[in-house]
C-alpha cells in the first residue's frame, strides 16, 4: 500500500468517559473494495452517547465515527472506473443482509441485521478504512469538512420522504440538532411554511439559515400559542420529532391536526404513554424513520453542491485526532454551543 509506518491511528472508546488513541493494524482490501483516506470525521449524538455511556447499542472498547470525508487511497481490482485514487468521497455506514423482510421490500435502511459504522462495529475515526465500492460517493466539488455533513443531512431527507410533504403543508420540527437541521433543510426545499423549535437561540438562527420561514424558543414562549398565531389557528398537519423526547412525542399527539402525521428519528429509553383514542379518533399516522438509502445519499450530495454556503455555520467546532477526549468533554459540558464537531483525522 506504501504507508509508510506499520500501524494507523485510531481513536477508541475504551469505557465511558475515556478514550486512547491507539496503533491499528493497515486494513486490508478485499478486490471489490477501496482503501479510502479519513480526512475528516462528523461526530454524531450517537457517538456523544457512547462516550457518555448511554448507547444501548455498542460494547466497549469501540471505535466510533460514520460521518465520512475522505479520499480514495487505493482501488480494488474488481472496482469499477469511477472510483479513482484521489477523488474525494464519503461513504454510506450502513450494512444489510439482502434477505431479511425490510431488505426484500427495499427498505435496506432498516435491515434487520444492520451494523453502522461506530455503532454495532468499529468506525471511521481512524486514518485509512476499506469499504466496498457500493458503499462509497464520489463528492468531487465539495469542501473536505462539508462532506461530513452529507450523511446526517441524508437521514434529514430520509425522514422527509416518509412523510410524504407537499407545498401547502404545514411543517412543524422539534429540534434543531444536527439531524433537526437536517430535516428543516429538506423540508424546506418543499414547503412553504416550515417551523423549527429549539430552546437554544443559536441552533434556531441556524435552522432560519437552512431555510425555516419561522423559529420558536420553547423556553420563551409557549409553544401551542405560538403555533396557533403563525398558522392563524390552521395548525400543523406535519410534526418531525428530532429530539428523543417522550414528553415533545406525547405533546405532538395533542398538538398534531386530525389527519396528521407525526414522523419520529429521536428515540428514549423511557416509554411514552398514548392516549390510543386521540389517535385513532385524530386518524394520525405515526412513522418511524431510520438512517437513508443510497439514492438520498446521492440526492443530498447534489442539493448540498447547490447550497453549500448556508451550510459552512453547521459546523461549530474543530479538534484533531489526538484530542478526542477533549472534544466529547467540551461537548458534554458544552451542549447549547454544539451543532456538529469534526475530528481532523489527517492531523
Amino acid at each position: 500500500m506504501n504507508i509508510w509506518r506499520d500501524s494507523l491511528k485510531a481513536v477508541q472508546i475504551v469505557e465511558p468517559g475515556k478514550i486512547d488513541i491507539i496503533d491499528m493494524p493497515i486494513p486490508e482490501m478485499k478486490d471489490n473494495e477501496l482503501i479510502v483516506r479519513i480526512n475528516y470525521i462528523g461526530l454524531c449524538g450517537s457517538d456523544l452517547n457512547t462516550f457518555c455511556g448511554v448507547n444501548p447499542l455498542v460494547s466497549y472498547p469501540l471505535i466510533p465515527g460514520h460521518e465520512i470525508s475522505g479520499n480514495i487511497y487505493k482501488v480494488g481490482s474488481k472496482v469499477p472506473a469511477i472510483y479513482r485514487k484521489g477523488i474525494k468521497v464519503t461513504v454510506s455506514p450502513y450494512s444489510h443482509c439482502g434477505k431479511c423482510s425490510a431488505c426484500l421490500s427495499g427498505r435496506v435502511n432498516c435491515c434487520v441485521n444492520n451494523k453502522t459504522l461506530g455503532v454495532q462495529k468499529d468506525g471511521a475515526a481512524c486514518e485509512y478504512l476499506a469499504v466496498s465500492f457500493e458503499k462509497v460517493f464520489p463528492v468531487e466539488n465539495l469542501k473536505d469538512k462539508t462532506i461530513t455533513l452529507i450523511e446526517p443531512l441524508s437521514i434529514g431527507l430520509h425522514a422527509v420522504k416518509r412523510a410524504k410533504i407537499c407545498n401547502e403543508d404545514v411543517i412543524c420540527v422539534f429540534g434543531c440538532g444536527m439531524i433537526g437541521l437536517g430535516v428543516v433543510f429538506s423540508s424546506a426545499l418543499i414547503s412553504k411554511c416550515v417551523i423549527a423549535v429549539d430552546i437554544q437561540d443559536e441552533k434556531l438562527e441556524k435552522a432560519r439559515n437552512l431555510g425555516a420561514d419561522y423559529c420558536i424558543n420553547a423556553d420563551k414562549k409557549n409553544i401551542d400559542e405560538a403555533l396557533r398565531k403563525i398558522t392563524r389557528e390552521k395548525g400543523v398537519n406535519v410534526i418531525f420529532e428530532a429530539v428523543g423526547s417522550v414528553e415533545i412525542f406525547e405533546n405532538a399527539i395533542e398538538i398534531i391536526n386530525n389527519a396528521g402525521r407525526i414522523i419520529t428519528i429521536g428515540y428514549t429509553k423511557e416509554v411514552a404513554k398514548i392516549e390510543t383514542k386521540k389517535i385513532v379518533n385524530k386518524e394520525i399516522d405515526i412513522i418511524g424513520s431510520r438512517n437513508a438509502l443510497n439514492d438520498e445519499i446521492r440526492q443530498v450530495i447534489d442539493i448540498v453542491s447547490e447550497s453549500e454556503e448556508k451550510l459552512d455555520k453547521v459546523i461549530t467546532q474543530t479538534y484533531g485526532v489526538d484530542e478526542a477526549e477533549r472534544a466529547f468533554s467540551y461537548w458534554v459540558q458544552s451542549r447549547p454551543l454544539v451543532t456538529k464537531i469534526v475530528l481532523n483525522t489527517a492531523s
